[in-house]
């Protein structure tokens, strides 16, 4: 998401521990849909939303073994969460954990609107492929009706009707 870039930028242009947790006070301590958390290496935390104040997120067993974004489902007291767990490194090039989590009830409602709406478009989407491929090729085939209707009309009484031609060479 947008909010996970900026928390990334703010790692990376941070002069500091310090620096990088006022910011990221005043920027995330409250969120309505993500929550974060960073952890140094000796699973310390330097930082976590206010929602998270009273509750533990489970850490990987190794931080420094942690390669690429890890997704994983959470049950907590409030409900069921999916939490990222990403290995950052600040401005000093210091190892940091940082884990986001988002209600899975969120993620559920996103879902079902992006459900809703192929359903919704999917027909839609038909209907007006369809139409638009039957004037194609109404248009395409109108030269061929011609003629076919002037091949109707000439007969051994009608000799003098001829084929319409639309580019002579």
């Amino acid at each position: 998401s947008e909010e996970l870039h900026e928390l990334l930028e703010d790692f990376r242009r941070s002069e500091g521990t310090p620096e990088l947790v006022s910011e990221l006070n005043r920027r995330f301590a409250v969120h309505s849909e993500y929550h974060f958390q960073v952890v140094d290496s000796r699973r310390q935390t330097l930082f976590r939303s206010r929602y998270l104040s009273q509750l533990d997120l489970p850490q990987p067993p190794q931080l420094d073994q942690l390669r690429g974004p890890q997704f994983e489902d959470v049950e907590l007291p409030d409900g069921s969460f999916r939490m990222l767990n990403l290995s950052v490194r600040d401005a000093k090039n210091d190892p940091l954990l940082l884990q986001v989590i988002s209600p899975r009830t969120a993620m559920r409602k996103e879902f079902g609107w992006y459900v809703g709406l192929m359903v919704a478009g999917l027909p839609i989407t038909l209907l007006v492929s369809v139409a638009t491929g039957h004037l194609l090729a109404r248009q395409a085939l109108r030269p061929l009706e011609r003629i076919s209707e002037t091949a109707d009309r000439i007969s051994a009484e009608n000799l003098s009707e001829r084929l319409p031609v639309d580019h002579p060479s």
